[in-house]
């Protein structure tokens, strides 16, 4: 993403986070949750941090990071942290990379395929998801490139 065009998202959530506007969201249940610009700002930018703390863990990742190719790779189940999860990846300079959880559940794994294509990336999950997506992963070069989301 050209620096200009992150600078302008990350400059047009700073602008709406003064605003008393937010996002709702609607889950499978039919339940409404309202998250206000400003809400979603301070997670995004937690979010942020805590990937590039991570960084500082793994030379790889960090040259990656350099480069501006950092690829995050979002497996978040619900739209809320995915929404967060994508707002912190374009705070913190990062690519993000959503890819559908629902397929780990139907045993078919769009998420192999993108950890094959992708240069090294960061898995960035929530809580909630993080024991079905270590199950997925065990034994692989992956296993240990997995980021948790605290709910």
């Amino acid at each position: 993403m050209p620096k200009q065009w992150k600078q302008s998202l990350a400059q047009a959530l700073q602008n709406a986070a003064t605003t008393d506007k937010g996002l709702r969201y609607i889950d499978a249940q039919g339940v409404e949750t309202v998250q206000s610009y400003g809400e979603l700002l301070s997670a995004a930018e937690s979010v942020a941090v805590g990937l590039r703390s991570q960084l500082f863990k793994s030379p790889e990742h960090s040259a990656n990071q350099q480069k501006g190719n950092q690829f995050v790779i979002l497996q978040c189940p619900n739209s809320v942290e995915l929404v967060i999860a994508l707002w912190g990846c374009i705070l913190g300079d990062f690519i993000p990379v959503p890819v559908a959880t629902q397929s780990i559940e139907l045993g078919v794994s769009p998420l192999s395929s993108a950890l094959e294509l992708l240069e090294r990336p960061i898995i960035l999950t929530t809580e909630s998801y993080q024991k079905a997506l270590s199950r997925q992963l065990e034994s692989t070069k992956f296993e240990d490139a997995t980021i948790t989301i605290e709910s």
